[in-house]
């Protein structure tokens, strides 16, 4: 997908799935608490979209927007949204019921950040499992993890690169 740096990319698609839940999940929790005018204002950002942003308030005109080079939107992990009428864009109280709710979901959100509060931010961490992990569906299974021998899997690696380099 390439688009200009002026673009804002809206799309849920464009998170990765443990985004994309999570952020429907944040919306449902929100529409059952009575919160209904919030959208989504940018979902992935490319490196070249994150460096425009910051230029701005800083070598380009305009109000700082971001506080970093390194957002977790390049990572198709978060999203900003902001509140329609009648409340301003940015509501506050809107944001921080909002943000609420996210923190009962066990969604990061910008707006408890110290440093650089960001209350429109939600993100989650990127979930990664260590093999492959057995769910057990009644009382007579036991959870299992299976992890494949890192060891043999170097030796397969060792083994593809020597045969390539004679």
């Amino acid at each position: 997908m390439s688009t200009s740096v002026t673009t804002t990319c809206r799309d849920l698609a464009e998170l990765l799935p443990a985004a994309q839940t999570a952020c429907r999940l944040l919306f449902q929790e929100c529409y059952k608490a009575g919160i209904k005018n919030i959208f989504i204002t940018e979902t992935y950002r490319s490196q070249e979209r994150q460096k425009y942003l910051y230029a701005q308030g800083r070598t380009r005109p305009g109000q700082i927007v971001t506080w970093t080079l390194n957002s977790n939107h390049k990572s198709r992990l978060a999203w900003d949204i902001a509140v329609g009428p009648p409340q301003s864009l940015y509501d506050v109280t809107t944001l921080n019921r909002v943000g609420a709710i996210a923190k009962k979901l066990g969604i990061e959100w910008g707006g408890t950040w110290t440093n650089a509060i960001d209350r429109p931010h939600f993100e989650v961490k990127p979930y990664k499992l260590e093999g492959q992990v057995i769910v057990p569906s009644n009382s007579k299974m036991k959870v299992q993890l299976i992890v494949e021998d890192k060891k043999e899997e170097s030796d397969k690696l060792e083994s593809r690169f020597t045969s390539y380099e004679n």
